[in-house]
């Protein structure tokens, strides 16, 4: 009898490994080649069944004792090596149980089974992951006997039949036999006998002689066994002696897991599925819902997110960071954009982080029509404020031509009388703990649950986007959560958060173990079918890979859309929160101050109104009235120079813009550097109305032409005290150099020279152009005179026209001058200061919280405080512009 040598599962053409050596006589071949030619295939070599893993399904039963229980290992290694070197096109997915060892019976590779995304990335090893992976295989079968649509006899069918595979599973157990629950053996010798059709193929390693599960529950069966540490090949009563030398080699695995990343590298580009100069803009009509191609299947074929309308009116989308959301934002976005006109959607792009919609301010499409990037508490109350506004806006139109939603309106006026509105909002935790966290006297959360509920009919939408959806949704009611019906959940590591966004209860029938191993870019959809059962909304879940669109396609997409639109659309009133950052207030262009520096003109306002700073909101200023009642004077505390000296700029400006109000600012200190610093600052400022007194002297006459106070005539007064913690002292100082003065001239000169006494006199009167009051000639004031001015300015100033801006640095320094009365000043601004400062300035040590190095808090009187970001201080340019136009309002 010739021997002949087989080399099976040679991996390349320099045999670098070799599985086995199959050492048969001719005989046993001849026997072989009439008996198992359905199971083994003869071609020069022999071959396990394995070997048609993608073709056919199969089952291998590896039976050992425990002298031999290496060698097994390592046969049952080199069979999952071979399948997954050929798993060259991702068809094949796998899945490894090892209930004694841990995992150590996969030898070296438990780090490929542990990382890589087709072994699914773990090791099944407990008895209840192995009972989950006995359900997840029953899962699996039913699903892909689903997708054969009775068309295809099994899954190997339709893989010869069609590009696009069903993946093949093929799963290895080892040790299944202690798993010690009769019912799954049974389930899984269920999954095993309709395996033919399912796609799912078996190894199974055990030292247990009377194991039988998978033994001729397959007509693909192939059982090996070792005595003695001999293995062989059983086919009924015969059994055929097999020499195995088993290598595994780290480079051949290292080859193994390039090949996988290469089958994992899929073209997402939005560039390989679309031309920009060929497509059909604004070719959809969102009048029934939005449909917005966003995503491609597994047969590449293009998915569309649907909401509102027939579809759920709200959508919801998280993933951490690195899955590919923010892609996903966007590509949502330019596809709203190259799908429908200006007039038919406009989207509100909401960034609490203000990282994502800043290109959309940069290079601005038609469609979007509020941009909003901060992240104060203000900002979110004032985005719900301006939802409902608009919300209100509509039903009135409805409700003024008896129609009932959007669909309605758009037949009696046209598809483009009325818009549709997706407001997109990333990080949207921010705007629901806003919610919680106010305790003022709107009820935001009712609000919000009612918008929530009836935004449909108004052709309203949202997309909440969040890392932490379980924090989000923390903040709405049950209600208000079960109106956002449209789920997408990228790769988390969080299955509490997987599970919040998808809304799985704890007994859902769904492997969250599949989104975690999610790669970047691919999302599972959970989209509401429209046909409705007897329990409520159907729902399908779809894995799919989302269109990437680049920055620079980002941009060609704007271009081609403004290019193709150019003015032709209706122009909506556009609203821009840039970002958390300060900027210059030119930046708002329809802020009374812009306004005046590009046209001098400035609208009157009833009441003396402030421009502070920016406002946190979603409003164009942040403005302060002050009407004619005790009180209505404004108090300004903080050390942090550049904000402080802002407000007090642009406060100036703005009065100086009405040619009613006169302003006057008192400097007292002429060796601090903040006083000389903002003098040098306002002294740009050309203004017949303004007077600046500067340093003691002349601050102390203006002080003493108010002694005797008179309503304001021809308009209002306003006084800027700067530096009054110095008065004290400066007093103090003056009376000192005044005697010294006496005594010296004393001493020069016996004679009186009553040139110099008139002269002397002559400093002591009141040189205010605006009062006819004059001081006696030698008339002298102490500290206590002063700060009786100064409370009877503050008391009874706002009565007759006269109001008060009181500038400290600390808390500490006003206290100690004993001049202010906190109830005289019912407004007050804050810069960052201690708790205990903010509890004796607002009535709250949390309001300075909301405080930092950009931002004050502004106070009223009530329980929530404002927030207000300080303008950046304008250049030379706009103080030029300003003089001018002033120059012209004063003729």
């Amino acid at each position: 009898m010739a021997e002949k040598i087989f080399k099976d599962f040679t991996l390349n053409s320099a045999e670098s490994f070799m599985f086995a050596d199959y050492k048969i006589n001719d005989s046993i071949l001849s026997e072989l080649s009439n008996s198992l030619m359905n199971k083994l295939t003869i071609k020069g070599k022999i071959s396990l069944p394995i070997e048609l893993g993608t073709e056919e399904s199969f089952s291998v039963l590896i039976k050992t004792d425990a002298s031999s229980r290496l060698a097994a290992e390592s046969l049952l290694q080199s069979i999952i090596f071979n399948i997954a070197y050929k798993n060259d096109k991702g068809n094949v997915l796998f899945k490894c149980a090892d209930k004694n060892k841990s995992g150590l019976s996969y030898g070296e590779l438990i780090g490929l089974i542990s990382e890589n995304k087709f072994f699914g990335k773990k090791i099944f090893k407990s008895d209840s992951d192995i009972s989950d992976l006995i359900n997840e295989l029953e899962k699996t079968a039913t699903e892909n006997v689903a997708k054969l649509k009775g068309i295809n006899s099994s899954v190997f069918e339709y893989n010869k039949r069609n590009e696009n595979k069903i993946p093949i599973s093929v799963v290895s157990f080892c040790d299944v036999d202690d798993f010690g629950y009769g019912s799954s053996l049974k389930q899984l010798e269920k999954i095993i006998e309709n395996s033919v059709n399912t796609g799912i193929s078996t190894v199974f390693l055990t030292e247990k002689s009377d194991f039988t599960v998978a033994e001729n529950s397959n007509e693909n069966t192939v059982i090996i066994e070792f005595v003695n540490g001999q293995p062989y090949i059983i086919y009924g009563d015969s059994k055929f002696e097999i020499d195995i030398n088993s290598c595994i080699s780290r480079e051949g695995i290292k080859e193994i897991e390039d090949k996988m990343n290469q089958v994992e590298n899929i073209d997402t580009h939005f560039d390989s599925f679309y031309d920009l100069e060929s497509f059909n803009y604004f070719s959809m009509d969102s009048t029934n819902k939005l449909v917005i191609p966003f995503a491609f299947d597994e047969n590449k074929e293009i998915v569309n997110l649907e909401i509102g309308g027939e579809a759920p009116p709200h959508a919801l989308l998280s993933g951490s960071t690195g899955s590919g959301k923010s892609v996903l934002l966007h590509t949502i976005i330019e596809q709203t954009m190259l799908n429908y006109h200006p007039n038919d959607v406009e989207i509100w792009a909401i960034d609490y982080k203000a990282v994502e919609f800043g290109c959309y301010v940069v290079n601005k499409p038609p469609h979007i029509t509020v941009i909003g990037q901060d992240n104060s508490e203000d900002f979110s109350l004032s985005l719900i404020d301006l939802i409902q506004k608009e919300y209100n806006r509509r039903k009135n139109l409805f409700v003024q031509n008896n129609t009932k939603d959007l669909e309605a309106y758009r037949k009696l006026f046209g598809k483009h009388s009325m818009s549709r509105i997706l407001i997109v909002i990333d990080e949207f935790h921010n705007l629901t703990q806003a919610i919680q966290n106010y305790n003022g006297e709107k009820n935001y959360k009712t609000i919000l649950e009612n918008l929530l509920r009836e935004m449909r009919a108004m052709g309203m939408s949202f997309l909440f986007c969040s890392q932490t959806i379980a924090a989000g949704l923390n903040g709405l009611t049950e209600a208000a959560r079960n109106q956002i019906g449209c789920r997408l959940s990228m790769k988390h590591e969080d299955i509490s958060e997987i599970r919040e966004t998808l809304s799985l209860s704890l007994n859902a029938d769904f492997n969250l173990e599949d989104i975690k191993n999610l790669h970047k870019g691919q999302v599972v959809y959970k989209k509401a079918v429209i046909e409705r059962t007897e329990s409520g909304s159907a729902f399908e879940f779809k894995k799919l890979n989302v269109l990437f669109i680049s920055d620079e396609t980002r941009i060609s997409i704007v271009d081609n859309i403004n290019n193709r639109i150019n003015d032709d659309y209706i122009k909506r009133e556009e609203i821009i929160c840039k970002s958390n950052n300060r900027y210059v207030v030119t930046e708002k262009e329809r802020h009374p101050i812009s306004k005046f520096i590009e046209n001098s003109k400035f609208t009157e306002f009833e009441l003396l109104t402030l421009f502070p700073g920016a406002p946190t909101t979603l409003e164009d200023s942040f403005i302060i009235e002050l009407d004619e009642e005790a009180g209505n004077n404004l108090l300004l505390i903080g050390e942090n120079d550049d904000l402080r000296e802002s407000i007090i700029f642009h406060i100036l400006l703005g009065l100086l813009m009405d040619n009613s109000n006169k302003v006057v600012i008192s400097v007292l200190d002429t060796e601090n550097a903040d006083n000389i610093r903002l003098y040098s600052e306002i002294k740009q400022i050309q203004s017949n109305r303004l007077r600046i007194n500067y340093g003691f002297d002349e601050v102390a006459s203006c002080l003493k032409s108010l002694k005797k106070l008179k309503p304001s005539v021809n308009g209002k007064t306003v006084y800027i005290w700067y530096g009054l913690n110095k008065l004290k002292n400066l007093i103090f100082l003056n009376e000192q150099e005044t005697e010294e003065r006496q005594e010296a001239k004393t001493a020069s000169s016996a004679e009186f020279d009553p040139l110099a006494a008139m002269r002397n006199a002559l400093t002591q009167i009141n040189s205010s152009s605006e009062s006819k009051t004059i001081t006696k000639i030698g008339e002298k004031l102490n500290f206590e005179d002063y700060k009786t001015i100064l409370k009877q300015l503050a008391e009874y100033g706002p009565e007759n026209n006269r109001y008060n801006i009181s500038v400290y640095n600390t808390l500490k320094g006003m206290k100690k001058t004993g001049i202010i009365k906190l109830d005289d000043y019912e407004y007050r601004i804050g810069l960052q200061m201690s708790t205990d400062d903010s509890y004796d300035l607002f009535g709250s040590s949390s309001f300075i919280t909301k405080a930092d190095d950009k931002t004050a808090v502004f106070y009223n009187g009530t329980k929530t405080p404002k927030t207000i970001r300080p303008y950046l201080m304008p250049d030379e340019l706009f103080i030029q512009k300003f003089n001018e136009n002033m120059e012209e309002e004063n003729g």
